[in-house]
């Protein structure tokens, strides 16, 4: 059985050489721990889906005329804040918007959607200056609603 102390006694439990500083990355790693552990087990196999949301997204890029079928399954999803935007838009941006490997922008929705207990949410607000070199961060409010 797994015990949340003992994340914070040693690092070797995650197999890693250090935590990571973003607070994201270490709910990862300990969800990924988690399921790892519970992986070979018939009730573990449960615990496992409840700790993830998978999506998957069917499309076909109008630029390079490819045909892409994507899948993500994740504890953690990390959406694009580098715009001032409310909440409820940018999981629509994540939903609905796939990048193609040419680099074009797809419109599209997703063909199914499996969610879990819980799903946590990573906004990047973080923007690159090209011109000066350096990272700025984008502070603005999120306008959360009650439900999503």
């Amino acid at each position: 059985m797994f015990h949340p102390r003992e994340m914070l006694e040693s690092s070797k439990v995650f197999q890693v050489q250090g935590y990571p500083y973003n607070v994201a990355e270490l709910i990862r790693l300990y969800l990924e721990s988690a399921a790892k552990e519970h992986a070979h087990n018939p009730e573990g196999k449960q615990v496992i889906e409840h700790l993830f949301t998978s999506i998957e997204w069917k499309y076909q890029c109008s630029e390079c005329d490819k045909f892409s079928h994507a899948r993500a399954r994740e504890s953690v999803i990390k959406v694009c804040g580098q715009q001032a935007r409310c909440l409820a838009r940018q999981l629509e941006d994540y939903l609905e918007r796939r990048t193609c490997v040419c680099g074009a922008v797809i419109q599209t929705k997703p063909i199914k959607a499996v969610g879990g207990e819980f799903l946590f949410i990573e906004v990047d607000r973080f923007r690159y200056l090209k011109d000066q070199g350096k990272f700025e961060l984008c502070l603005y409010p999120l306008q959360l609603e009650e439900d999503f």
